[in-house]
C-alpha cells in the first residue's frame, strides 16, 4: 500500500506584497475549509499570490472549484493568484472539471525527491 502524505496547507509572506502556499497530500471534501481558510489568509496579506501544486497527492472536483473560486475572487479584487502545476493526475482533474480555463498555471520543476520528500518540503518553507 502506497504512504499517503497527511494534508498540509501554509503559507508564507515572500515580501513585496507576494505570498506562497503550498499544499501537500490530498485536497478534498474534508480538507478544503482548511485549504480555503489558508489561501483566504495569504489573499489578504498579498496581491500577488503563488498557489503551489507540485506536492498535493489527489485533488477532487470540490478542491478543484475552490481553486477556480480563489482565482476568480483574486481578479475581481483586482489581485493575482498564479498556480505552480502539479503532477499530472492534479492537472488532469483541473482540466476535466473547467477550473483550469480560468487559472494562470505555470511550470516549476519538481520538489526534489519527488512525493516522499513533498511533506518535508513544504514543511520546510511553512
Amino acid at each position: 500500500m502506497p504512504r499517503t502524505i497527511p494534508f498540509i496547507c501554509r503559507w508564507s509572506d515572500s515580501g513585496v506584497g507576494a505570498a506562497w502556499v503550498h499544499v501537500a497530500g490530498e485536497l478534498d471534501l474534508a480538507t478544503v475549509p482548511q485549504f480555503e481558510a489558508a489561501l483566504h489568509a495569504a489573499q489578504i496579506k498579498a496581491w500577488t499570490v503563488v498557489l503551489d501544486l507540485r506536492a498535493l497527492a489527489f485533488v477532487d472536483c470540490l478542491g478543484a472549484h475552490a481553486i477556480a473560486d480563489a482565482a476568480a475572487r483574486a481578479r475581481q479584487d483586482g489581485r493575482r493568484l498564479m498556480v505552480v502545476r502539479g503532477a499530472s493526475n492534479i492537472d488532469k482533474v483541473l482540466t476535466l472539471t473547467g477550473a483550469a480555463a480560468g487559472l494562470e498555471i505555470f511550470d516549476l520543476e519538481p520538489p526534489a525527491g519527488g512525493l516522499e520528500r513533498a511533506q518535508e518540503t513544504v514543511w520546510a518553507v511553512a
